[in-house]
């Protein structure tokens, strides 16, 4: 029903409603794990999206292949659970688009470097969480515990991702 590839545009009211949001860092994220749009607090909580070249904005390839020192889920507890809960998630984004070359390329890139996405891969286990609470040790913020809530845009098949400092 979405067609023949993760849809990349995000609507104007959750355009609005992400930038709209206050202290709670979020982010909109394509089927695939492409970062489509931020907000302020989500640069200074994870990374500056904006100077990265748009081919490098996705979540999965920053977790699975950091590079230039970048910790893997920014730092972020239940590491583990998010790997898993990728690795799920593009299966079931191959399953709806099975030819989307980009797609292909980063699920084949992720492959190549990534032992643990390998196996991850081969474990036909799909994870979905709707809210979780993490914890950090911020390089500027310090120790945070924030709530980690998405909430999907079924219409353009992608995830609104909010953090929410808790304390």
């Amino acid at each position: 029903p979405w067609g023949s590839e993760p849809s990349t545009q995000v609507s104007p009211s959750v355009a609005k409603l992400v930038a709209g949001l206050g202290s709670t860092a979020a982010i909109v994220l394509s089927a695939r794990f492409d970062v489509l749009a931020w907000n302020a607090q989500a640069e200074l909580l994870m990374e500056d999206f904006g100077a990265l070249d748009p081919a490098e904005r996705n979540v999965a390839r920053r977790h699975f292949l950091p590079t230039g020192g970048l910790t893997p889920h920014y730092g972020m507890s239940h590491a583990d659970e998010f790997s898993r809960i990728v690795a799920g998630q593009l299966r079931a984004t191959l399953a709806r688009y099975p030819r989307d070359e980009q797609t292909l390329k980063l699920i084949n890139d992720l492959c190549n470097g990534s032992p643990e996405f390998v196996e991850l891969w081969r474990d036909a286990t799909t994870v979905a969480s709707s809210h979780m609470i993490k914890y950090v040790d911020h390089h500027t913020l310090g120790p945070l515990a924030l709530a980690c809530d998405m909430l999907r845009d079924p219409h353009r098949d992608q995830n609104i991702v909010m953090f929410s400092i808790i304390s």
